[in-house]
């Protein structure tokens, strides 16, 4: 492995990420379909917990890796929240809580959907 690759790239054992190659990566991504912890569809708005494999932590890499997100999109396919996490129980629980919020903006209207979308926007972080 090379030296920019060292802590970059992972697979899952089990729910336990492990560091790999770009090799090593690369396989499980094409031969490991255990990738999604949740997805939710309340139309028009999905929500959708993935592991990707990749640390996206920018500058330092100070902390654990962050190889888990949760994406909440409109209607459109325009992405109005993003979160990070390091575990699966994280993704789990951030998809969750990302979901009840989901329904409870199908479920209201005027002001309060606003609310909740303006939650996620300033919520939500690239990493």
């Amino acid at each position: 492995m090379r030296d920019d690759e060292s802590g970059r790239f992972y697979q899952l054992n089990g729910r336990l990420p492990e560091p790999c190659t770009f090799k090593e990566f690369s396989l499980f991504l094409a031969l490991d379909r255990r990738r999604i912890v949740g997805r939710y569809t309340n139309e028009p708005w999905s929500v959708i917990t993935s592991f990707t494999g990749i640390d996206v932590r920018s500058g330092r890499r100070i902390g654990d890796a962050k190889v888990f997100e949760t994406l909440v999109l409109d209607t459109n396919k325009h992405l109005i929240g993003r979160y990070l996490y390091s575990t699966w129980d994280q993704a789990l629980e951030g998809h969750e809580s990302a979901a009840s919020r989901i329904q409870l903006l199908v479920e209201m209207s005027g002001a309060y959907a606003d609310k909740i979308i303006e939650t996620f926007k300033n919520e939500w972080h690239w990493g």
